[in-house]
């Protein structure tokens, strides 16, 4: 099965399909140059900036550890409704409590 992929996907060599390019594009200069036409040099691509990873890194980790003004103001806003929340289950208790101590004193008079 091999050998009849191999085979299907040779054919004879014919070295005019080919053309080198890395040939080509330098000898595209010299002939114009040689013809007196002006050279355009292209600017070469400003690079990109390589980024640091581990320093990178260390910022983010430096800045999880640091609390953010959001992330404080969003701490003291959960704290404050959480006490909000556990006076309002206390006094909740306390009036369940005070009916169950009627009810009981009431059982007993009764």
């Amino acid at each position: 099965m091999a050998q009849a992929l191999i085979e299907s996907l040779s054919g004879d060599w014919n070295p005019e399909e080919f053309t080198d390019e890395y040939r080509a594009a330098p000898m595209q200069v010299i002939d114009a140059k040689a013809s007196g036409e002006e050279i355009v040099v292209a600017e070469p691509e400003e690079e990109a900036k390589v980024v640091d990873l581990m320093e990178a890194l260390k910022a983010s980790v430096e800045a999880a550890k640091k609390p953010s003004k959001a992330a404080a103001s969003k701490t003291t806003a959960r704290s404050s409704s959480k006490s909000t929340s556990k006076s309002a289950s206390k006094s909740s208790k306390k009036t369940t409590a005070k009916r169950t101590t009627a009810k009981t004193a009431a059982r007993k008079a009764g």
